[in-house]
C-alpha cells in the first residue's frame, strides 16, 4: 500500500455485499466512488474467501484497489477507518462500551 494515501477497509459480507440476495448492497458503488473522488483507497477485508470477492466485485464492477488476503497477507489490514456491520466503535470508554455490546445481544 502506498504511503500517504487514505485507506478504507470495508468488510464484504452485509456490508458490501448483500449474502442473501447475492447483489452489492443498496448504494455500494456510489460509495465506492465517493471515497474514489476523495482520492481514498478502498480495501475489502473479510472471512469471505479473497477469490470469490474478486469475482463478485469484477462482476458487478465495484471498484476496489485491494482486497485484503489475496496476496497472502494476515491479520487485521493496515487503514485509516474501518467500515463493517458489527463493529462497535471505541471512544476510550471502556464502561460505555461494554454496555453497547451488551446492548447488541439484549435486543435480538
Amino acid at each position: 500500500m502506498a504511503r500517504g494515501k487514505v485507506w478504507i477497509a470495508i468488510d464484504f459480507d452485509y456490508t458490501l455485499w448483500d449474502t442473501s440476495t447475492q447483489q452489492p448492497m443498496s448504494g455500494a458503488q456510489e460509495a465506492l466512488d465517493a471515497f474514489h473522488e476523495l482520492g481514498w483507497r478502498v480495501m475489502i477485508h473479510s472471512a469471505n474467501k479473497p477469490a470469490f470477492i474478486r469475482k463478485m466485485c469484477e462482476e458487478h464492477h465495484l471498484s476496489v484497489d485491494a482486497i485484503w488476503g489475496e496476496h497472502g497477507e494476515v491479520g487485521k489490514p493496515p487503514a485509516s477507518c474501518y467500515v463493517d456491520d458489527c463493529g462497535v466503535r471505541f471512544n476510550g470508554d471502556w464502561a460505555r462500551t461494554v454496555q453497547e455490546v451488551l446492548a447488541l445481544f439484549s435486543n435480538g
